[in-house]
């Protein structure tokens, strides 16, 4: 009678898992939110070099400023990796670049963007940080904003601000959402021993007396399993397999979509 118990248990409780793990797997799919990432060009490239410099030449600023330091060129990428708009009601710090350090901004310019003529990205320069301004900011828009800039080294870009309870954040391309993806995998090792186990148990319970092993009614229940409708084994071996190969397609698809630029 207690392996019939724990048969029972064990047929009743696969399922009230497999349903979690759907549920888990259901609401993050549903989640909308603002999503703002950004990547910094990772090399900067010198444009002078103080060092090498000709005592001939000069570079001065436009306002005829002599400049001592090496000059630099780096970019980031800004684009908006969520389901949701980013509205200008909804930004609570504003969006800012800057540089780690105590280098000069020189010059600044927008050379990609999605949609020029809807998003309409603009930059403007207060004290030494760029800020950021847009007239629409719709998922999977982005822009890339190249900067100048003068230093003794290479810098780190720097995009700063928050947006409705989320903070910009600086990822790798190609970087994985963990999570999702861990708990899609979880979901498909659970489908993938919980439908046989339950079948099976099924047909133990069926097949076991009290006197009669659990091994002894695990063969007998194979014998009848080998006599069932085509259409049944197909059901309890379709679905779950089908079910296993659109959660691996999904597992892949979200990897290699995780964070990239939309251009």
């Amino acid at each position: 009678m207690t392996r019939i118990k724990y048969l029972r248990a064990l047929k009743y409780w696969f399922p009230i898992i497999l349903g979690v793990g759907i549920a888990m797997y259901t609401y993050l799919e549903s989640i909308k939110k603002i999503e703002l990432v950004y990547i910094s060009s990772p090399d900067h490239s010198i444009i002078f070099d103080k060092t090498i410099s000709s005592p001939n030449i000069k570079l001065v600023e436009n306002d005829s400023v002599e400049i001592i330091n090496n000059v630099f060129v780096g970019s980031v990428t800004l684009w908006n990796n969520g389901e949701l708009e980013v509205k200008k009601t909804d930004v609570r710090k504003p969006i800012s670049i800057t540089l780690d350090g105590d280098a000069q901004i020189l010059d600044y310019a927008i050379v990609r963007e999605t949609k020029p003529g809807i998003s309409k990205f603009q930059v403007r320069k207060e004290d030494n940080t760029i800020l950021l301004d847009w007239e629409f900011f719709d998922p999977k828009f982005g822009v890339e904003i190249q900067i100048i800039y003068s230093g003794d080294t290479k810098k780190q870009l720097v995009v700063d601000g928050y947006v409705l309870g989320s903070n910009i954040e600086n990822v790798e391309q190609q970087d994985t959402k963990y999570l999702h993806v861990i708990v899609v995998w979880v979901i498909m090792l659970i489908s993938l021993f919980s439908f046989p186990i339950m079948f099976f148990s099924f047909l133990v319970e069926k097949k076991m007396t009290k006197s009669m092993t659990f091994f002894k009614a695990f063969k007998n229940s194979i014998d009848h399993f080998k006599k069932m409708p085509l259409s049944v084994l197909l059901f309890y071996i379709l679905l779950p397999l089908i079910f296993i190969l659109y959660l691996i397609g999904t597992s892949i698809f979200n990897y290699y979509s995780g964070y990239e630029p939309p251009f």
